[in-house]
């Protein structure tokens, strides 16, 4: 599995955080809108991780892919419903997502 570290400008690489999902991009994987996520600041990511991504100003969570075959690099979303980002230089890598806190749903 190829590693690439070109797109994280992370400087703080040991920092934890949660953040909060908003969308339903991660839906077949069990990540909902409203679960929190545990992220690790990294540097380094194998394709396959699931990570938290900043395109274009616009924080989410999706699935790190680097294959040989085009797009070549991109983040997959886990939901049929939304499409495939293909990395660009407005693409970055804040960190790998460890862990999934559920939402309790009221009603």
């Amino acid at each position: 599995m190829r590693k690439v570290n070109k797109y994280s400008k992370n400087k703080a690489p040991n920092k934890k955080f949660l953040f909060k999902i908003s969308d339903d991009s991660m839906v077949n994987v069990g990540i909902k809108k409203g679960d929190l996520v545990f992220v690790k600041n990294q540097e380094e990511f194998i394709s396959g991780d699931i990570v938290l991504a900043q395109v274009e100003g616009k924080l989410m969570v999706k699935r790190f892919i680097s294959n040989d075959t085009p797009p070549f690099i991109y983040l997959k979303p886990e939901s049929p419903k939304h499409k495939v980002i293909p990395f660009t230089e407005k693409v970055r890598l804040k960190g790998k997502v460890v862990s999934v806190g559920k939402s309790k749903k009221k009603g």
